[in-house]
């Protein structure tokens, strides 16, 4: 849940401090260090995501706490590796509702789960939340529920799952909302049936809309809140606006909102010489409303795929400088 962004190279520093220009596409950009750098786009062919185990370690911006993931970009030659520093920037937290009447709504549904012919999955959060709140009021699973369980996502089927839940479908392809929607409509039939949506106080409507629009009784129920963590916004736009940040990669809507109210306009010229990557074509979508184009939107929306399509499209932009 955070933004990660991988660092130049030491060139792309002693660019700025020369002052030369640093306002040009970032394309063009990466291809120009790249070409200086002398190094050749077949050297560079795997990407690993690690959890640190071989030594690989990113900062923080600022002192911003590094507890939000430990995504590590390497671009690998031969034996050995080099390539990108992971600089991690929490810009999501996620906390319990505090209001009593949303407390309240959410414990009648746990109540009553038994009740529900379905239950719909945005995140692996929403059942992180659901079940926590389950366990406060002494069910300590989730598992009384018999009735079906759609989920966005392979990494939330496998927290449903964890939970004590049955999963009986997944949405495949892009797994973002839309898609899971077309899904349910297709396997679930309405007649009445109850559906509820354990989801954040920002979640998206479009299941229950479209749940509702097709006859079925939808509980969309807020499980947990999203807000931003403080932030060094000092130490985040002097990176941006120093030029030592090449890429930014965003996993959720919520990470594009908070880090774009974090720019003012000298940062928010500088992201345009990063890369930008969105997770899946929902982030992707928050990104252009905020008027930023990502680059790299890998097929499937997670982090592990995300990184590949960074890799496939770093090394395509070294063969385009190595051609020109």
């Amino acid at each position: 849940q955070c933004a990660l962004a991988a660092k130049k190279s030491a060139h792309a520093a002693e660019h700025q401090r020369h002052g030369k220009p640093h306002g040009f596409h970032r394309r063009a950009l990466f291809q120009q260090q790249e070409r200086q750098k002398g190094e050749k786009p077949e050297d560079h062919r795997r990407v690993d995501d690690v959890d640190g185990r071989d030594g690989a370690k990113g900062r923080p911006v600022g002192d911003a706490p590094a507890a939000f993931g430990r995504l590590v970009l390497l671009l690998c030659r031969g034996p050995g590796r080099t390539g990108a520093e992971p600089v991690q920037l929490p810009l999501i937290a996620l906390v319990a509702p505090e209001d009593p009447d949303t407390l309240a709504a959410l414990d009648v549904a746990i109540d009553e789960l038994s009740d529900y012919d379905g239950i719909v999955f945005a995140s692996s959060n929403g059942v992180r939340f659901l079940a926590a709140r389950a366990r406060e009021r002494g069910r300590e699973a989730l598992s009384s529920f018999h009735g079906q369980v759609f989920c966005v996502g392979q990494k939330t089927a496998e927290a449903a799952l964890g939970a004590g839940l049955p999963v009986h479908l997944v949405a495949t392809g892009r797994s973002d909302g839309e898609g899971l929607l077309a899904q349910i409509l297709q396997a679930a039939p309405a007649e009445g049936r109850r559906f509820l949506i354990p989801r954040s106080d920002i979640g998206r409507t479009v299941i229950a809309d479209g749940l509702r629009n097709a006859g079925f009784v939808v509980d969309s129920i807020e499980a947990y809140r999203n807000v931003r963590p403080p932030v060094d916004v000092a130490a985040l736009h002097q990176d941006l606006e120093a030029g030592t940040l090449a890429a930014l990669t965003f996993t959720s809507p919520s990470t594009v909102r908070h880090f774009v109210d974090l720019l003012d306009d000298s940062a928010r010229r500088a992201v345009a010489d990063c890369i930008v990557a969105a997770v899946g074509t929902t982030t992707a979508g928050a990104l252009r409303e905020c008027g930023i184009e990502p680059d790299v939107v890998p097929k499937h929306p997670d982090s592990r795929h995300l990184v590949e399509a960074l890799a496939v499209y770093i090394v395509e932009l070294r063969r385009e400088g190595e051609d020109r």
